[in-house]
């Protein structure tokens, strides 16, 4: 009896043992934090290929410090990427600027904040240039998809790239 009750344990456990080597590895977990579906970067540098010719000389921006002295306000928003180039002429108009937001609830805070700066830039220029005043007036674009805004600004008879139009 003895035996037979040593047996069955051992079937028991035998049977446990497969049922547990029987499992799925555990996969990874997801990453807690979201990444980004858009490279900002290369997207910045299709648009500029995109333009060929016409495309301007930019500086590179890449950190939100490069934009804040220009765009106040933003150094106060958590950013997941920046991107884009900006004229190495003060006052012109020829300017990318790509940025992806933490927190989507201050997308409206950017577009506001770029928004002012092409008002006050087609302002500014008022009386002194009038091809600069009209390429922020009528060659100014901001857009957004998402938690991505673009604002694509140019000399006027100088389309702006897709790329730059977010969808």
């Amino acid at each position: 009896m003895k035996k037979t009750f040593l047996l069955l344990a051992l079937v028991c456990v035998l049977v446990l043992l497969a049922a547990c080597g029987s499992k799925p590895a555990p996969t990874e977990p997801a990453p807690t934090e979201p990444t980004s579906s858009r490279d900002l970067q290369m997207l910045y540098q299709s648009g500029i290929t995109a333009m060929g010719a016409d495309a301007p000389v930019l500086f590179p921006v890449s950190d939100i410090s490069e934009l804040s002295p220009l765009f106040p306000g933003l150094e106060e928003i958590s950013f997941r990427q920046v991107s884009g180039g900006l004229s190495p002429v003060t006052g012109a108009p020829d300017e990318v600027v790509l940025l992806e937001v933490e927190n989507s609830a201050d997308v409206q805070k950017v577009v506001d904040i770029l928004q002012k700066a092409v008002d006050e830039g087609a302002v500014e220029s008022e009386g002194t240039d009038e091809a600069i005043t009209a390429a922020w007036k009528d060659n100014a674009s901001i857009t957004t998809d998402g938690n991505y805004i673009c604002l694509a600004v140019f000399m006027n008879g100088v389309s702006i790239p897709a790329e730059f139009m977010l969808p």
